[in-house]
């Protein structure tokens, strides 16, 4: 089960991570096959923290962008699962590093895409509601309450 609120780090420290990710994805972390098997495991489960983190705040977010970026985890989990096998079951074969390179630039494109329409728009989020609640002189700040996890700045 989700959480019901978001700690007020926790977003932060996965956006860090998601960065970090990016980074090594730039770097070119398509070595190996293994390189490329060890970053798709830790983007998958980076995708599944962001999923339990955003649970509180889903309904702020594209509902479109969510799906995509969800089945995008479901297909990279397949393809992984596919170079996992094959790099086992016929690791001289040439379609192993032709695979693994085509794993890696759609990781590498999935961690741009997510930056683009996950964490950009979540920053902007961030950046309007520490606006909102900065203390202005005469002004008040209404906080309305919806479901449990649902809090947003009127």
């Amino acid at each position: 089960m989700a959480p019901d609120t978001i700690g007020p780090g926790l977003l932060d420290e996965i956006h860090r991570i998601h960065q970090e990710l990016a980074e090594r994805a730039a770097d070119g972390g398509r070595e190996s096959v293994d390189a490329v098997l060890y970053l798709g495991a830790a983007v998958l489960l980076h995708g599944l923290l962001e999923r339990l983190a955003l649970h509180p705040g889903r309904e702020l977010l594209d509902a479109a962008a969510l799906r995509e970026l969800e089945a995008e985890h479901a297909r990279l989990s397949d393809d992984l699962r596919t170079l996992r096998e094959l790099s086992l079951t016929s690791p001289a074969s040439p379609d192993v590093e032709t695979l693994a390179a085509a794993v890696f630039a759609r990781l590498d494109g999935h961690l741009r895409r997510d930056a683009r329409i996950l964490y950009g728009p979540l920053a902007r989020l961030a950046r309007l509601r520490h606006d909102r609640a900065a203390p202005q002189p005469g002004r008040s700040m209404t906080v309305v309450i919806g479901r449990p996890g649902a809090a947003r700045l009127a």
